[in-house]
């Protein structure tokens, strides 16, 4: 067999650097949309949830509009009435957080 010239292999080795390269991005993109599903999913799964509690303190299945418009309301009226909604939010998501804190001060001291 004769000998491949330096220009043989070259071609040879660029092509399945494409081929890799090809590769690669299908793996990227496949990788990105599981992503941007699995945030979808777990997405909808809080909006259902949200959902469930309105219906639950509401007492009755909710209906296009009636409820939707009296969330929105309370939500956008909050700033009169104190930002109470924000404040208790804001607490609920700085409580993980001074836990955390007090833990990793407590293995200091120790």
């Amino acid at each position: 067999m004769p000998k491949r010239s330096y220009d043989e292999q070259i071609a040879d080795m660029e092509k399945k650097l494409e081929i890799q390269k090809n590769r690669l991005k299908e793996i990227k993109a496949r990788k990105k949309a599981e992503e941007k599903s699995k945030e979808r999913k777990e997405r909808t799964h809080r909006l259902i949830q949200i959902g469930a509690i309105c219906e639950e303190v509401y007492g009755e299945p909710i209906t296009e509009g009636a409820l939707q418009d009296a969330l929105r309301k309370f939500l956008r009226d909050q700033d009169s009435r104190g930002q109470y909604y924000s404040g208790a939010l804001n607490k609920a998501k700085a409580a993980p957080e001074a836990a955390n804190a007090e833990g990793a001060a407590g293995n200091i001291q120790s």
